[in-house]
């Protein structure tokens, strides 16, 4: 344990120096205890009850009673030492019972030793955020790369001294970097399969380099004029366009081969006329061209108009490479066309075969609809068992070592469900910290009910100004407070008058005498600018010109029960990211079969119009 702490202290030295790192948390410095007690011992009357009803009681004549016992009681323990320094301005133990809060709030089970964060089995434990997003990988991947790096060298380290160092991580960027390595992958294998699948098919069908260039010509048009597009429409083209998008133009690869395939074949048969044989070729073959492209293009078009902006992005691009690469089969190739090209072999016993196939379909015209009845039947028994699944969790290709690793340090760290939260709203702090409140004392209720196991909340921390005020007022609603506190603690054998200062403090805190009013409600730019700031940063955020507090929860049994005990409390909302984002996809899942649908239905109106009949 010793030499991982060393080793998280060096690792954590390395980190913060690195441009990408806002900043690092190793553990808890004893000094800041006194910058704890700054924030809190002048606000513990503020913070003496967040129940009116239950200060009420603790300020009566038995409540006092009951402070006085418990505070000899605190006396006679190991801790008394501290106990008698601030019982005589906090006899009623305000500021202890504060730091309890704090301690019970601490995020996952995690201890302090020597200062730094700690697991149960002695792991060094090391946190960090970054500058950028941890999906700009641009920016993540020098980060883990000084970190893998760094490691090495205490690892080799220790080595050399008979040990060894082991470094589990957890991080969002680690499956985002992973994630944009697999899709660059893609992109390079199916490029190269493609690739070599058309030299292949060439090589069989037409035995010509050129032609194996000439029919590049199409596809390279068609990618390059998609992204210089897309770039101009969404300013970026994101790695599944470029992927899924450059496989879907590979369709085009069609045209070039359907022209180079007449060109082979009947070239001949137009020589002697008042035009080139490949123009007059591309005037015979452009109708089944323009035909299949045209039908191509509308079912991406209508994809175009889907919600999902990926949809959109990949529907644009192949819509347009489609359409750049019929143009470029039919305007440029044909110049660049030999007069004339002898035919292969192979050309010629395909084309036997083929032709063959089609006058025997022709002639068994009732027997082909088998094939019509074979698909209803598979339809029959297949889609009683179909169901869409808007689950994304389910329908990613999970790393199973990165998940592994990441849930693994979770549970070591943290108690809390990851994408479900609270969220309380306000225009400024003050209304906010009031709705959290009012989400903290509903929690605790559900708690005790089973409904959840546990939650973190910024109300351990901070309180709403109107609470704050509201126990500040039940101090000073009862004028003798100082004098039957005297009483009640004198009658459990302590020493009238020794508190004094306790009584001070209450007239400075209600502006009695001559003494000056005491200091505004703790607020949130002074808790911001203190040592609790790093722990507490991610629980308040803007949200335009609103203000939102978090309360993380963990071991929730029932979402929608929750949210029915939260109904009632205006700008309170639960939110639970993975229902949230199932409710999303469906949306956008059955918009998009809608346009599919569409999509269809605009191809079959282009056959109508094409061939004038409703039959073909």
């Amino acid at each position: 344990p010793a030499r991982a702490r060393a080793a998280a202290d060096a690792l954590a030295a390395t980190l913060a120096a690195h441009e990408e790192v806002a900043w690092v948390r190793r553990g808890w410095d004893g000094s800041q205890n006194d910058a704890v007690h700054g924030l809190y011992f002048p606000h513990r009357f503020a913070f003496a009850d967040d129940d009116p009803e239950r200060l009420a009681a603790r300020l009566s004549d038995a409540g006092l009673s009951e402070a006085a016992r418990e505070l000899v009681r605190q006396l006679r323990l190991p801790t008394a030492t501290l106990i008698k320094q601030i019982a005589p301005r906090d006899p009623l133990l305000l500021y202890p019972a504060q730091l309890e809060r704090l301690e019970a709030a601490r995020a996952g089970p995690l201890a302090l030793v020597e200062g730094r964060f700690a697991t149960a089995d002695g792991r060094a434990v090391v946190f960090l955020a970054s500058v950028h997003s941890p999906f700009r990988a641009q920016h993540q991947a020098p980060l883990q790369q000084a970190l893998a790096d760094r490691f090495a060298e205490l690892d080799a380290a220790a080595q050399a001294e008979g040990d060894a160092l082991t470094l589990a991580q957890s991080g969002v960027g680690r499956f985002a970097l992973r994630a944009e390595s697999r899709i660059r992958g893609d992109i390079t294998r199916i490029s190269v399969l493609s690739t070599l699948g058309v030299i292949l098919l060439f090589v069989v069908l037409f035995r010509s380099p050129r032609m194996l260039l000439l029919s590049l010509v199409p596809l390279g048009v068609g990618v390059l004029t998609a992204l210089a597009i897309c770039l101009l429409a969404f300013g970026r083209v994101h790695g599944l366009t470029l992927a899924f998008g450059a496989s879907l133009i590979g369709v085009c690869i069609d045209y070039p081969i359907h022209l180079f395939t007449h060109h082979a074949l009947h070239a001949h048969t137009y020589a002697g006329g008042n035009e080139p044989p490949g123009a007059a070729i591309v005037r015979s073959i452009r109708p089944g061209l323009l035909l299949g492209a045209l039908t191509t293009i509308a079912g991406f078009v209508g994809l175009g108009a889907a919600a999902f902006p990926g949809v959109r992005e990949i529907a644009t691009f192949a819509a347009i490479g489609v359409a750049a690469a019929l143009l470029t089969t039919l305007f440029v190739l044909p110049l660049l066309l030999p007069a004339f090209a002898k035919p292969v072999r192979s050309q010629q016993w395909l084309v036997a075969r083929a032709d063959a196939l089609v006058r025997a379909m022709t002639r068994r015209r009732a027997a082909l609809l088998g094939l019509p009845a074979l698909a209803l039947v598979v339809i029959a028994l297949g889609l009683p068992r179909l169901h869409f699944e808007d689950d994304v969790a389910a329908l990613n290709e999970v790393e199973p070592d990165l998940l592994a690793e990441d849930e693994a340090v979770r549970a070591l760290v943290s108690r809390m469900d990851g994408g479900r939260m609270i969220v309380a709203l306000g225009h400024d702090d003050a209304a906010a910290l009031a709705r959290n409140d009012a989400v903290h004392a509903r929690l605790l209720a559900a708690r005790e009910a089973g409904e959840l196991a546990e939650f973190r909340s910024l109300h351990a921390f901070l309180w709403s100004p109107a609470l704050q005020e509201a126990n500040r007022a039940a101090f000073c609603a009862r004028p003798e407070l100082g004098d039957a506190l005297d009483r009640a603690f004198v009658g459990e054998g302590l020493r009238s008058g020794a508190f004094a200062d306790f009584e001070a403090d209450l007239d400075v805190l209600c502006g009695r005498g001559a003494a000056p009013a005491d200091s505004p409600p703790l607020d949130w730019p002074t808790l911001a600018a203190s040592p609790l700031a790093p722990a507490l940063a991610s629980m308040r955020v803007e949200l335009g010109d609103q203000v939102a507090i978090l309360t993380l929860l963990r071991g929730v049994t029932d979402v929608e029960r929750l949210r029915e005990r939260l109904a009632d409390l205006d700008e309170v909302v639960v939110f639970d990211q993975r229902a949230l984002m199932a409710e999303m996809y469906g949306r956008h899942r059955a918009r998009t079969i809608e346009l599919v649908a569409a999509g269809l239905v605009v191809v079959l109106l282009i056959l109508v119009a094409r061939y004038r009949r409703v039959r073909p």
